[in-house]
């Protein structure tokens, strides 16, 4: 059971991983470097989230972000 600070917790990562993601698209045609390291990075982060199940309780809220995983 996920107490309502874990909850928030989740979100904040799910929004930060969401953010960077969208970053690292947006980059992609301006500095390829950067887009890269952001977009690996999120990746990484999009792993943790879906592998402690994170991604399920949290996939409502990321889905508003407007990019998707």
């Amino acid at each position: 059971m996920h107490t309502p600070l874990q909850i928030g917790w989740d979100r904040d990562v799910c929004y930060l991983t969401e953010s960077i993601s969208c970053i690292a698209k947006s980059l992609q045609g301006v500095d390829s470097g950067l887009a890269s390291v952001l977009h690996n990075y999120s990746a990484v982060m999009h792993s943790i989230i879906m592998y402690k199940g994170i991604g399920e309780t949290q996939r409502p809220l990321v889905t508003q972000a407007g990019c998707s995983f």
